[in-house]
């Protein structure tokens, strides 16, 4: 990732926002395409058991493309994920990216800008 993290904040094509993932263009732009991008990220950081893997998904959809990411809880048991686009999150903990289970952990909410806390260590 080349300079400092960014997520859509807002797809207009002429008047009309569109919350869709995709647009359709093939006819040529009917109107004026404004993409609104944001450095504003959110973050989320917490403990879990120190060694584990945290993995952390959107489960949001909005401008998401399956965004997922995974860190290695340091040895105080902290980790940290920074950058994300604000929207629904599925925060997990396991022992390897392949064994955090697709609906364990906590489905958290963060804002733009927000720092999420969470407590993976139960």
């Amino acid at each position: 990732m080349y300079g400092a993290p960014v997520f859509v904040r807002s797809v207009r094509l002429g008047s009309r926002e569109s919350n869709e993932r995709t647009l359709d263009l093939s006819s040529g732009p009917a109107d004026t395409l404004k993409i609104v991008l944001s450095a504003n990220t959110a973050r989320i950081h917490g403990t879990a058991p120190p060694g584990t893997t945290v993995a952390c998904r959107n489960i949001d959809g909005k401008f998401s493309f399956g965004e997922s990411r995974f860190v290695r809880v340091e040895p105080s048991g902290q980790f940290r994920i920074e950058g994300l686009a604000p929207g629904r999150y599925r925060v997990a903990a396991g022992e390897s990216s392949d064994a955090i289970p697709e609906n364990g952990g906590y489905e958290i909410v963060i804002q733009e800008g927000e720092t999420a806390t969470v407590d993976l260590r139960k």
